[in-house]
C-alpha cells in the first residue's frame, strides 16, 4: 500500500513527466513501484493509497469545560420551563436526571 509523504530531492515522474522539488507532496508506494505527485498517475501506476478521515482537532480543557458549562446552564433553563408546568411535584432526583441526560445529549463524548 502506498502513502503520501515529502518529496526528499527534486524527481520527475517518469510516466507522465510531472515534476516535483523536495518538500512537496508526492505518492509512493514501493511494491509494485508507483510514485507520482499526481493521484491519477500514481493510480495508473498500480499504486493505492488509503485516504483516512480528517483529524479532529482536539480541545483544550478549557474548551471543555465552557462547553459543559453552556449546556448545564441550558439544561437547567429548560428544567425551570418544565418543572412550572407541574407546580412544583417533580421530585430533586428527577430534575437530577433531566438536567443530566440533556447535558449528556448536548455534551455527548466529543
Amino acid at each position: 500500500m502506498g502513502r503520501i509523504l515529502n518529496a526528499k530531492f527534486d524527481s520527475t515522474c517518469k510516466k507522465c513527466g510531472l515534476t516535483w522539488s523536495e518538500g512537496e507532496k508526492i505518492y509512493y508506494q514501493k511494491d509494485p513501484k508507483a510514485l507520482c505527485k499526481e493521484l491519477k498517475c500514481f493510480i495508473g501506476q498500480g499504486g493505492f493509497v488509503e485516504t483516512k478521515p480528517e483529524v479532529v482537532q482536539k480541545r483544550t480543557i478549557e474548551e471543555r469545560m465552557a462547553e459543559t458549562t453552556k449546556a448545564i446552564q441550558f439544561a437547567i433553563e429548560k428544567y425551570e420551563v418544565v418543572a412550572l408546568k407541574f407546580d412544583g411535584k417533580l421530585e430533586p432526583k428527577d430534575g437530577i436526571v433531566f438536567i443530566e441526560s440533556i447535558v449528556k445529549t448536548l455534551v455527548g463524548s466529543r
